[in-house]
Parts: structure tokens; sequence; C-alpha cells
């Protein structure tokens, strides 16, 4: 179910949307949201980094893609609360 790039690549979209979570104001309402698909992602990112790509077989796989897609979802919401459009132009694609 990876959509597009190696597994790397896939890792490390992963780690720039997990920055950006971090990122979200506290105020926003998309901020308490995300936490926990933030916290899945950092655990993902963790066992992959201790078990390595071996070990990621296509159930983790698919875990991992639909973390994404749900993180940049969050992401997206979260800039059009802000009102800046180009924001959300800005984020990559989920592929879907």
């Amino acid at each position: 179910m990876q959509r597009s790039g190696s597994l790397a690549q896939r890792v490390d979209l992963a780690q720039m949307i997990v920055q950006r979570l971090e990122r979200l104001s506290a105020d926003s309402a998309w901020a308490h949201i995300s936490s926990g698909y933030r916290g899945s992602l950092l655990k993902w990112l963790d066992r992959y980094e201790r078990e390595g790509p071996a070990d990621a077989g296509p159930e983790q796989r698919q875990l991992l893609e639909f973390l994404i897609d749900k993180g940049l979802e969050l992401l997206a919401n979260a800039a059009r609360e802000m009102g800046d459009p180009s924001l959300v132009s800005n984020l990559p694609q989920t592929g879907r």
C-alpha cells in the first residue's frame, strides 16, 4: 500500500509530519486531536529505528501510510483554521 517513494522517503515524510504537528498552537482545536496521531507516528518511527526496514512488513507499512495520510489531513485542517490557504497548498500530497 506504499503510495510513492521508497520506505526511507516515507519515513522522512513521517518525521517531517511529526515535527509540524509538534508546532501546532495549543490554542488550535487540531492540536489536541493530532496529539494521538503524533504519538503513534513517534512510536512507529521508534520501532523502525530499533528494528530496521527488514521488520517493516506489509502491516507496518500500511499503518505508516494511514498515519501519514491522517497527519497530512490534520495539518491541512490546522492550516485552514489559521486562514492561510498558502499553508495548505504547500503540504505534500497523500497520493489519493
